[in-house]
């Protein structure tokens, strides 16, 4: 459950790691931007909120079985109780899907050069890169190692990361 306070007021929330100027110092010097997608996968995820409405929620690929399950012969529709009419239940996963698939359409459209890259963790750690290459599991002992996730750090980010949001976010 979201405290008032944690519940976003407007459409979109974006967090800055690099102000823009910053960006753009980097782009004119020829160097790579890049984004990466820290998104967390653990079973926590799947709590999900009711949401006034009906609303078509990217990533809900059950939507059309479900609403077959809703109806009987008669026609209605059924619900646990009647507070339920008019409300989507919505999963944080859902929302973090849809604003990373948004995020990386809007780089399409606009930053076609930047590089993008997913990393999903639980109780490992799950390193997608840009989607063109297999992706790398670190497990175990390995999490507590900062000197061996530096030194794979070093040699795995060109590796994962060698393609542009042009050329991979089909792939993402």
């Amino acid at each position: 459950m979201l405290d008032e306070e944690e519940k976003p007021k407007t459409e979109a929330v974006n967090y800055l790691i690099e102000a823009a100027s910053q960006a753009q110092d980097k782009k004119i010097a020829g160097q790579d931007i890049t984004v990466i997608f820290c998104l967390d996968v653990s079973g926590s995820m799947c709590v999900s909120e009711p949401v006034k409405g009906k609303h078509s929620i990217k990533g809900d690929r059950r939507q059309k079985d479900y609403n077959a399950f809703a109806q009987f012969g008669d026609g209605s529709d059924q619900f646990m109780n009647a507070a339920d009419k008019g409300v989507t239940y919505v999963s944080r996963m859902q929302c973090v899907q849809a604003a990373v698939q948004t995020q990386i359409e809007q780089m399409q459209n606009g930053a076609k050069d930047r590089k993008v890259g997913v990393v999903t963790f639980n109780n490992e750690v799950n390193v997608l890169g840009d989607g063109t290459k297999d992706p790398q599991t670190i497990t175990g002992d390995k999490l507590n190692n900062f000197e061996w996730l530096t030194k794979n750090g070093a040699e795995k980010s060109s590796e994962l990361l060698s393609k542009t949001v042009k050329e991979t976010g089909k792939y993402l």
